[in-house]
């Protein structure tokens, strides 16, 4: 049974599995953590986005930044400011960490050093939902006021317009591409 004190009044925004039979739940104010028997809450924030990588780090994507989850202490990554609006966090074959954001491009994590590709790195607009596909990192990027955005696959270091009518999607603007994940 969840704890009715855990989840009260508060939206859940995002699942995670961890290793074992952890599972994360990001809510509209902060991390439910399930360790097998039990629910707790964590911290007070806006939970967007959640990823846990290969190497177990938890990535919390939120209306304030980037935290990485040690245990049950939040800490800020420092590379992407507070007033970012983290919207998709992925994980590429090489065990890269991608942060999409609301109006202020994306984010690389290589495991050393943090790379920013700002909204003029290729992709119509700042405002980017990512996903993996076919191994692939892909965005989704829109700008409404030009008509101009879609899905964008990441080869060769760039981004390359990826075509969605062949695929099967007749429109451009994007917010949920949950179709083509894997």
């Amino acid at each position: 049974r969840v704890s009715d004190s855990v989840f009260n009044g508060k939206s859940v925004t995002v699942l995670e599995k961890g290793a074992g039979d952890t599972i994360f739940a990001g809510t509209s104010n902060g991390i439910a953590i399930y360790d097998s028997r039990e629910w707790k809450l964590i911290d007070n924030v806006w939970v967007t986005s959640m990823l846990v990588d290969s190497r177990g780090v938890a990535w919390v994507g939120s209306k304030t930044g980037l935290f990485a989850l040690h245990g049950q202490q939040l800490t800020r990554v420092d590379t992407i400011p507070p007033t970012v609006w983290v919207t998709s966090i992925i994980e590429d074959s090489s065990g890269g960490v991608w942060v999409g954001s609301s109006s202020h491009g994306m984010y690389n994590y290589d495991r050393t050093n943090w790379t920013i590709l700002p909204a003029i790195s290729g992709l119509p607009s700042g405002d980017i939902l990512m996903t993996r596909w076919r191994g692939t990192v892909v965005a989704a990027s829109y700008e409404p006021s030009s008509g101009r955005g879609g899905l964008f696959l990441w080869k060769d270091d760039s981004w390359q317009p990826f075509d969605t009518t062949a695929q099967g999607y007749p429109f451009k603007q994007f917010t949920d591409y949950s179709t083509c994940a894997t």
